[in-house]
């Protein structure tokens, strides 16, 4: 299915087009539908995303994708417990799946259980152990938990496998949680010279701005945010959740702020 292709490249509208005229064909394509579920979480229409998948669950409950996605969207939308399940159930049926325990570990770790919350994500990572996504994510919770020796081999471990490619705030992020401060502002300032101008009103420049302890901007970069929010992504959730215990982030103007994000993305 030619939005298939258009999804994993990144391509929202012609994803979103291909997947209508499937559903043209086939009202009951059960992919479709979750095609369509996951470019409206990228765009913040969190709400018809939720419907989406939920139209692709009644009609493929047993699409591994589907069941996949279904739980991830409902643990991203606030039910952490109907998640929870769901994602459970997917590696019922498909235990190597990495991404299930990747997924079913967030999902945990958001609704507080943090102990169970990081044993997902260490299976993930024994699933598949060349993701640097997945090492940054345990070092941050490994880091959030007291171990902060683990948290910092896990983000350095990241960086070094992800150095072909451009350099990400969301490493200099993860060097900000583990406490290496000068590692999180050069891996910030690099990712920063990568663009041509910085994206003024998204999540990565809140990142950006907490990373060089600039707060004033960080706040101003979060007002913006706000007028456009975005979909529940990984970075999202981090601010919105205080996923690490950041103490920027527990301040009271922040704080209000992430409260207004969560009401804005439908989180309940």
């Amino acid at each position: 299915m030619l939005a298939r292709i258009y999804g994993f490249i990144g391509e929202e509208a012609l994803t979103l087009e291909y997947a209508h005229k499937a559903l043209e064909l086939d009202p009951d394509l059960g992919s479709a539908y979750a095609w369509i579920s996951l470019m409206y979480s990228r765009t913040g229409r969190s709400e018809e995303a939720l419907q989406y998948i939920e139209q692709a669950f009644q009609r493929s409950p047993t699409d591994l994708t589907v069941l996949s996605r279904y739980g991830q969207t409902l643990a991203a939308s606030g039910r952490g417990e109907q998640g929870i399940s769901v994602l459970e159930r997917v590696i019922e049926l498909d235990s190597a799946n990495y991404l299930a325990y990747s997924n079913l570990s967030w999902a945990r770790w958001y609704a507080g259980d943090r102990d169970t919350g990081i044993v997902a994500m260490r299976r993930a990572l024994e699933l598949t152990p060349d993701r640097f996504n997945i090492h940054r994510s345990l070092g941050m919770m490994e880091a959030a938990l007291g171990n902060r020796a683990e948290g910092v081999a896990q983000v350095q471990l990241a960086e070094r496998l992800n150095s072909n490619l451009q350099p990400s705030v969301l490493t200099a992020y993860g060097y900000r949680v583990v406490g290496l401060h000068d590692d999180a502002t050069r891996v910030a300032r690099a990712w920063a010279e990568t663009l041509e101008e910085l994206p003024q009103g998204d999540l990565l420049f809140v990142l950006y701005h907490l990373v060089l302890d600039e707060e004033e901007q960080a706040l101003d970069a979060f007002v913006q945010l706000i007028e456009n929010p975005p979909g529940p992504t990984v970075p999202t959730m981090w601010v919105m959740n205080n996923a690490f215990d950041d103490p920027t982030l527990e301040k009271p103007e922040f704080a209000v702020l992430r409260a207004e994000l969560r009401a804005k993305i439908g989180w309940n």
